[in-house]
């Protein structure tokens, strides 16, 4: 049977747990760069491989894979943005099917590009590559640094 109240050495002040340090081996070997990225996918996918020693290419692979892509689809979202700009023509047609007009609307590509940034930042955190992410997984800033140099 459990104990009630404050933990005892405490004072009665709610304490704060230290978070174990999970660190899986990374694998010997890392896995092919994907051959239908692009070069913004594939500069991600050297960054994060070359640069985040926490990461196992059994465990986070597909997810570094689809961080990349998502990385490719953000540059085309951006491209078209570039050449189209933020509104777009859209032509006002009559129920008989006659084009009478043209209305500017929202580009589609910038919806498209925020989604494609926020699916991003969730892969992300679920990678360990922002200083939150890195707490939930139990890493702190100056144990992944120690880590990367470990690995360099």
């Amino acid at each position: 049977m459990g104990t009630r109240g404050p933990v005892a050495g405490t004072g009665g002040r709610p304490t704060l747990r230290k978070l174990p340090t999970l660190v899986p081996a990374r694998s010997p070997s890392l896995p092919t760069l994907p051959a239908d990225l692009s070069d913004a996918g594939r500069e991600v996918w050297r960054r994060v491989w070359g640069a985040v020693p926490w990461l196992d290419p059994d465990q986070h692979g597909q997810v570094v894979d689809e961080l990349a892509r998502l990385t490719d689809e953000l540059a085309a979202y951006r491209a078209a943005l570039a050449a189209h700009g933020p509104l777009v023509g859209e032509p006002i047609v009559t129920p008989k099917g006659e084009v009478v007009g043209e209305r500017l609307v929202p580009n589609p590509a910038e919806t498209m590009a925020r989604r494609a940034g926020a699916a991003i930042e969730r892969l992300w955190a679920v990678l360990g590559l922002t200083p939150a992410a890195r707490v939930r997984l139990g890493l702190s800033h100056l144990e992944a640094r120690r880590l990367a140099e470990r690995s360099a």
